[in-house]
């Protein structure tokens, strides 16, 4: 019986892996233009949203899965740093809105060790 326990603890791994290596680390490091870092991933720039109190900006991950980072207006309660250039001055006409020319460029998305985002960078 205790044979039987561990070659079924076994063959789930394996299945679990889907094929894939059981070894540590995150793979990123030989996997092309992939970060190397494993809290920081590359996302593109589609959309914000400005609100008087926050501004919700979406990104998409290579996977094009959503990614949404929220960043409050008042500078001295920001957790995350963003570029500045993401958001065009909306002036008299309005709040502030997206920047055309910076629709569809590449960032990098950096979190901390808790999983929170707490930086994004231009992708040179």
């Amino acid at each position: 019986m205790k044979y039987t326990s561990l070659l079924l603890i076994f063959w789930i791994r394996i299945a679990s892996c889907g094929g894939q290596s059981m070894q540590p680390g995150d793979g990123a490091a030989n996997s092309g233009n992939k970060p190397a870092a494993p809290n920081t991933q590359i996302i593109t720039f589609p959309n914000a949203v400005v609100y008087a109190a926050s501004t919700h900006y979406d990104f998409t991950k290579e996977n094009d899965k959503q990614v949404n980072v929220r960043v409050l207006a008042l500078p001295e309660e920001a957790t995350v740093t963003m570029p500045g250039d993401l958001l065009e001055n909306g002036g008299l006409h309005g709040p502030s809105g997206v920047n055309s020319a910076m629709v569809r460029k590449s960032f990098l998305l950096i979190k901390n060790d808790k999983g929170e985002v707490t930086e994004v960078k231009a992708v040179e």
